[in-house]
């Protein structure tokens, strides 16, 4: 998926998480961050009370989870796939491109997970789901991206509203970005409509974009 700023876009938290799944790539081993979220792989997510939340893997839309939206069959990094995990930042980097290094940068670390979605009417969604250690973090790095990344603070934002904790939208000049953050996740969403991208006079596009996110944030 092209885009002119390399784009890089979160749940349920509660005293404690326990460790997430994360697939192949990741470690039996969990790692604590502050603020009481546990991140590892394998185990069972619990929520506010004590009852069992999702895992990461329940978040990842399969074929038409969302109505209309198919798995990208010409991404080989994700095809055939739930999803692509990134545990390290070099697992994150060499699957898109080198922009995970903000999700890296200390105190900050995550786990990536992404998936690649076509619909009929030609757009796609690059969709990538960032676990942090913490709803502290999470918030803090939601807040600091914007402000302090080339990536994203060269983009103009609007803010939106109905959308779990946080949203906010961007043309980029070639794709319409969407940021969600939800409890200790980061959530992007990157609609694009090849061969020329959604400019800003695609308002079809961004209305696809939207929707997209009004209904993966119903996963929650």
């Amino acid at each position: 998926m092209k885009r002119i700023l390399i784009p890089v876009l979160t749940i349920l938290v509660g005293a404690v998480l326990a460790p997430i799944g994360c697939g192949s790539s990741g470690s039996d081993t969990p790692s604590t961050g502050t603020g009481g979220t546990t991140m590892g792989t394998g185990g069972t997510t619990v929520g506010p009370g004590g009852t069992a939340a999702k895992t990461i893997e329940d978040l990842i839309p399969k074929a038409n989870d969302i109505p209309g939206w198919n798995l990208d069959s010409t991404n080989p990094k994700t095809a055939g796939k739930l999803a692509a995990f990134g545990k390290t930042k070099s697992e994150a980097e060499s699957l898109i491109d080198g922009s995970a290094a903000a999700f890296f940068t200390a105190p900050y670390t995550s786990v990536l997970a992404w998936q690649n979605y076509t619909n009929a009417n030609g757009y796609s969604v690059d969709l990538r789901f960032w676990q942090m250690p913490s709803v502290a973090l999470a918030t803090s790095l939601f807040t600091e991206l914007a402000a302090n990344h080339p990536l994203y603070k060269n983009n103009t934002w609007t803010a939106l509203t109905g959308l779990w904790d946080e949203a906010r939208l961007t043309n980029t000049g070639t794709t319409w970005w969407i940021n969600l953050r939800k409890d200790a996740y980061i959530t992007e969403i990157t609609v694009d409509k090849p061969p020329s991208g959604s400019e800003e006079s695609d308002t079809t596009g961004r209305d696809v974009a939207k929707a997209y996110a009004a209904e993966l944030v119903k996963r929650f």
